[in-house]
């Protein structure tokens, strides 16, 4: 048994000033991580816009079909499985 790693992910451009308030803040996303390891469905949870700007947010949604991870595995085989990820905007 094996949960989805991330391997490759994209992050939203941000600003100095955005990147300072929003450092170390992060975000429930839910994906469903497909047995290449694809993000086929993301949803977001909702969070006040005084936490997160909608822009911001709405990129990283855009961004999330881009991710790339290491395929959920069970008894060796690749599956599809539903993840809670938290996302941490970076510095």
């Amino acid at each position: 048994e094996q949960v989805p790693i991330v391997a490759t992910r994209a992050h939203p451009a941000l600003s100095d000033s955005l990147k300072a308030r929003l450092q170390d803040k992060s975000i429930l996303l839910w994906l469903f991580v497909d047995a290449d390891g694809r993000v086929a469905l993301a949803d977001l949870a909702w969070y006040p816009t005084d936490y997160v700007p909608t822009p911001v947010a709405s990129e990283l949604m855009a961004l999330v079909p881009t991710w790339r991870f290491l395929p959920a595995r069970v008894q060796g085989a690749p599956r599809g499985v539903w993840v809670d990820f938290h996302y941490v905007f970076p510095r």
